[in-house]
């Protein structure tokens, strides 16, 4: 559920109207918008089993205005307006920018953007504004809640951005706490009215339905990224971030890195078993051509080492998950030691010095985050520059 889909965002209700209210805003909007939508949002929001789904996927904690205020910048950013609603107490976008234009910095940019961007840190120019609009006092849940909305609506997907909003929607998603939200609710229904939310199991089991949705708002963000090698290099970003923030500590990643770097691999495959099978024709291909003296062998030298290159861009996301968990990526290690056999193969039979060089200096970085590989292959480099120093100081 999407917080522009949400039914209290439907009929303009608040958390804490209580069930007429609530009844008198869907007759109202029923006459201006879908009467169906406006119906149905109010049987969700007047039956209390059915209203905790709407309720932890809007924006617990905050206050009904300010909850406003950022939903109006969320719908500016995409280029809309509320134009439909806008409650009494919203704060003009205007006056946001003429708040925003007081401080360094702001004014080439678009101001909802910028605003909305305070959802990942309310640091530097913007920490007054982000008072101002309460994103430094937001609650984990409504600020994952935010941040899955402003993913969805990103003016560019470029990895970077798509990378560094992931991992931010990750760390938020894990201090989200069960207890905490069922107070948050709790204290809501005090003033609506509605009966306490005494099962927590229920809390729990919208929470983990929140983080399906959130899973499918980053697989849509990579999916929106320009082609394949971008939308890999946006993984590889979170991965590594991950791995870094993790190397020293045995824990567990973020689950929604998790799941992401899951779904990555399993969507992986098909393209991997490609570059595999392209890998090893230019094995055979080689060895035949080094055999015969094809004219054509260093191209295909070449063209070996750019299906290397694509293999490792394609397979670093899983190497990293595979280090993390203790575990061998198998497909890389068959890769590796095919082409570092060839590597060998080449210079041993063929006498093929240059070329083997290449291609192990090749796998070395391909392959660095394999240190059961890269210690070989090192060792292999190392014998055939010490042949190559010895062949020039016999010329010379």
């Amino acid at each position: 559920m999407d917080l522009l889909q949400n039914p209290f965002y439907v009929l303009t209700a608040t958390q804490r109207d209580n069930r007429q209210r609530i009844m008198e805003l869907a007759e109202e909007r029923g006459l201006l918008s879908d009467a169906d939508e406006c119906r149905t949002a109010r049987d969700t929001l007047i039956i209390p089993r059915k209203r905790i789904s709407a309720e932890v996927a809007w924006l617990p904690g905050i206050a009904p205005e300010r909850a406003y205020d950022m939903l109006l910048l969320l719908e500016a950013s995409a280029g809309k307006h509320l134009t439909n609603h806008k409650p009494a107490s919203i704060v003009p976008v205007g006056l946001l920018s003429s708040s925003l234009s007081c401080l360094p910095n702001t004014r080439t940019y678009n101001v909802a953007d910028k605003i909305l961007d305070l959802l990942k840190s309310s640091e530097g120019d913007f920490t007054e504004v982000a008072k101002f609009l309460g994103i430094d006092k937001l609650k984990p849940v409504a600020q994952a809640n935010l941040l899955a909305a402003r993913i969805a609506r990103l003016p560019d997907y470029t990895p970077e951005t798509v990378a560094q909003w992931i991992l931010t929607l990750a760390q938020v998603f894990e201090s989200i706490n069960t207890e905490d939200v069922q107070a948050i609710l709790n204290e809501e229904r005090s003033v609506s009215g509605f009966p306490k939310i005494t099962d927590l199991s229920v809390i729990e089991t919208e929470i983990r339905n929140r983080r399906l949705y959130y899973q499918q708002v980053i697989k849509s963000a990579l999916e929106n990224i320009c082609n394949a090698k971008a939308r890999v290099k946006a993984v590889t970003i979170v991965l590594s971030d991950a791995h870094s923030a993790d190397e020293s500590i045995e824990s567990r990643w973020p689950i929604l890195i998790e799941t992401t770097v899951d779904s990555y691999e399993v969507g992986a495959q098909a393209s991997l078993e490609i570059v595999e099978k392209s890998i090893e024709t230019l094995n055979k291909e080689l060895r035949i051509a080094a055999e015969a003296e094809t004219p054509t062998f260093a191209s295909m030298v070449d063209e070996l080492i750019e299906t290397v290159k694509d293999w490792g861009i394609i397979a670093l996301p899983i190497q990293l998950n595979k280090k993390r968990q203790g575990l061998h990526d198998t497909a890389s290690h068959r890769v590796g030691n095919c082409v570092r056999e060839l590597a060998i193969h080449l210079f041993n039979e063929y006498d093929k010095l240059y070329a083997s060089q290449q291609i192990l200096k090749t796998l070395k970085v391909v392959f660095d985050r394999l240190p059961e590989i890269v210690e070989r292959i090192t060792v292999d480099i190392e014998t055939l520059n010490n042949i190559t120093s010895r062949r020039e100081h016999s010329k010379s």
